[in-house]
C-alpha cells in the first residue's frame, strides 16, 4: 500500500525542522537550508531530504524490514552450518560411516535453509517496502519455484534406481541445476535489500550490500555451473569396468575440482561479507525505528 507523501517542515527561512542524516556522510542536516549542501561533504541537501526514508514513516515499515533481514540471517547462519556438515561428512566421515541416513542431513539442512529464507525474502517484499504490485508477484512467484524445485532430484538421488553408476551422476547434475534457480530469487533480494537501504539516512551501506549480494550470487553461479559440469561429464564417461583412481588423476577431473575449490573459497569469502553487511543493516534498522517513532509523536503535535 502507497502512503501519502510527507512534507518535510521547512521554516520561512527554507530552513530545515527535522532531523535529516545527510545520505554520504550521515551528518544531521537541521537547520540547513534546503537548497544548499552538505557542510561536512558537500551532498545537496535535497537528495537527502526526501520523504521516502524510512524514519519519516509510521515505524511498522521498519518493523517489516528488520524482521525480513532478521530471517536472512538466520537463513545465513543455518546455510552455513549445512554447508560446513557436507563437508566434514564428505571428507572426514563418509569413509567411516555405514549408517547412510548420516548424508540426508545436509539435504534436510538445505531445506530448511531454503524454507526460512523463502521467509525472509517473502517478508522483504511487503506492499510497505515494495510498492511496485507487479515487481512483488514476480518475486513471490520465483520464490514459490525455485523452493521445491531441487526436491525431486534429492529424493532421487537415494532412489535404487538413481543409487549408482551414471544415472546417479546425471541426476546430481540436474539436481545442482534446479537447485541454481534459487540465484533468480537472490539476485531480487540483493536489489530489494538495496532499495530498501536506499531509504536509511546514511546510503552507503545500500553499495555494499550490492557489492557482497552480487558476489554472493555470482559466486554461487559458478559453482553451480562447474558442480553441474562435473557431474554431467562423469555421467558421460561412467562404465562398470572404469577404474576410480584413473577418473582421480584424470585431468578434466583436476580441473573441475580445482574451479570447484576456487568457487567456494571466493564464496566463502562473500558469503561472511555479506553476513556482516546483513547484520549491519539490521543495526541500522535498530537505529531507525526511535526516530519512526519521534516522528510520529511529533507530528501527532503538530
Amino acid at each position: 500500500m502507497d502512503h501519502a507523501p510527507h512534507a518535510l517542515t521547512v521554516d520561512a527561512s527554507g530552513l530545515l525542522q527535522e532531523d535529516v542524516s545527510c545520505t554520504s556522510c550521515g551528518y544531521n542536516l537541521r537547520a540547513s537550508p534546503l537548497l544548499s549542501a552538505c557542510g561536512e561533504c558537500g551532498t545537496p541537501v535535497a537528495a537527502s531530504a526526501t520523504d521516502d526514508l524510512l524514519q519519516l514513516h509510521d515505524p511498522w515499515i521498519a518493523e517489516h524490514a528488520r524482521r525480513g533481514v532478521t530471517i536472512l540471517i538466520l537463513a545465513a547462519g543455518l546455510y552455513a552450518i549445512t554447508v560446513l556438515w557436507s563437508f566434514v561428512y564428505g571428507y572426514f566421515l563418509l569413509p567411516h560411516l555405514v549408517f547412510s541416513a548420516w548424508q540426508y542431513a545436509g539435504q534436510f539442512g538445505s531445506g530448511i535453509v531454503g524454507i526460512v529464507a523463502a521467509l525472509g525474502a517473502w517478508g522483504l517484499t511487503h506492499p510497505d517496502l515494495l510498492r511496485r504490485a507487479g515487481t512483488r508477484r514476480l518475486i513471490r512467484i520465483a520464490i514459490l519455484i525455485a523452493l521445491p524445485l531441487p526436491w525431486p532430484f534429492a529424493w532421487l538421488m537415494h532412489d535404487n534406481t538413481f543409487s549408482s553408476g551414471s544415472l546417479w551422476y546425471l541426476n546430481t547434475a540436474l539436481y545442482y541445476a534446479t537447485d541454481g534457480v534459487g540465484a533468480v530469487v537472490c539476485l531480487f533480494m540483493v536489489r530489494q535489500s538495496a532499495q530498501i537501504a536506499l531509504r536509511l539516512p546514511s546510503r552507503r551501506l545500500a553499495n555494499q550490500l550490492s557489492t557482497s549480494g552480487y558476489g554472493f550470487l555470482f559466486s554461487s553461479l559458478f559453482l553451480t555451473i562447474v558442480g553441474t559440469a562435473l557431474m554431467l561429464w562423469l555421467a558421460t564417461i561412467w562404465h562398470e569396468s572404469i577404474d576410480y583412481k584413473d577418473l582421480e588423476t584424470s585431468a578434466t577431473r583436476i580441473l573441475l575440482n580445482g574451479l570447484f575449490y576456487l568457487g567456494w573459497a571466493v564464496h566463502g569469502v562473500f558469503f561472511l561479507l555479506g553476513f556482516w553487511r546483513l547484520l549491519q543493516f539490521r543495526r541500522a534498522l535498530n537505529r531507525v525505528l526511535p526516530l519512526c517513532d519521534q516522528h510520529r509523536s511529533s507530528s501527532f503535535k503538530r
